[in-house]
């Protein structure tokens, strides 16, 4: 143990990131294998597709197409399956069926066929080329993902462009709630006799009294007052 720690850190700073990025290459190898591995299993449940959706419906599985159900099951004692997109869950299952497709990938030896992925652009590259051909053989589906497609970018672009608006009516709303809620403010001024303000010269005057003299007023039944 201590002659592998030692030996480690001899490495130099170029070893130790080829080190890492050899280790990538393997994990991401592992998935084209895995992949690979569950071709079989597609191939079985496009012939025996009752006894196929009575297994996956026993097991909870309910998806649309066979190649997401394969998925689905290759997930399934994954912990941490469910942090997996669903988008990218749907690459996974196009290049699954990259790998059951034998006129896109003729090789049935598993590092053959590893080797092929990784020339037609790992899983991302062969899951294309897996969509185009189901693509082009149903022309009715790919007019209804394109739609559905287009709807969900249009349903984003609205939100956008929505949440400016949205954000400054909220705002404004709670303004004016604020302002209804507050108490007014009432400015009270004493006044000596004879004194009054002058609005147009901003300064305080005095004038003449005048005498008033009392008027007669009564009130009515109402309480209006009249002479």
């Amino acid at each position: 143990m201590t002659d592998e720690v030692t030996c480690k850190e001899d490495l130099t700073l170029d070893e130790l990131v080829h080190a890492i990025q050899n280790a990538w290459t393997r994990f991401r190898n592992a998935q084209l294998y895995a992949f690979c591995a569950a071709a079989p299993v597609l191939a079985w449940a496009r012939e025996n597709q009752p006894d196929f959706l009575t297994y996956c419906e026993g097991k909870g599985i309910k998806c649309i197409t066979h190649e997401t159900r394969v998925v689905e099951l290759l997930l399934a004692r994954d912990g941490e399956s469910r942090v997996i997109s669903r988008e990218r869950r749907a690459e996974y299952a196009d290049c699954l069926g990259w790998f059951a497709d034998r006129e896109l990938c003729p090789e049935t030896d598993p590092d053959k066929a590893v080797a092929l992925a990784k020339d037609n652009g790992r899983m991302t590259g062969t899951a294309i080329r897996y969509r185009e051909k189901k693509d082009a053989g149903n022309p009715k589906a790919k007019a209804a993902k394109q739609k559905a497609q287009a709807t969900k970018r249009a349903r984003r672009q609205g939100g956008t462009e929505n949440s400016v608006p949205r954000a400054a009516s909220a705002a404004a709303a709670r303004v004016f709630d604020e302002q209804i809620d507050s108490q007014p403010t009432i400015i009270s001024r004493t006044l000596e006799p004879g004194q009054d303000y002058c609005e147009s010269g901003g300064r305080w005057r005095r004038h003449a009294r005048v005498h008033v003299p009392p008027q007669n007023l009564s009130r009515d039944k109402a309480g209006t007052r009249r002479r």
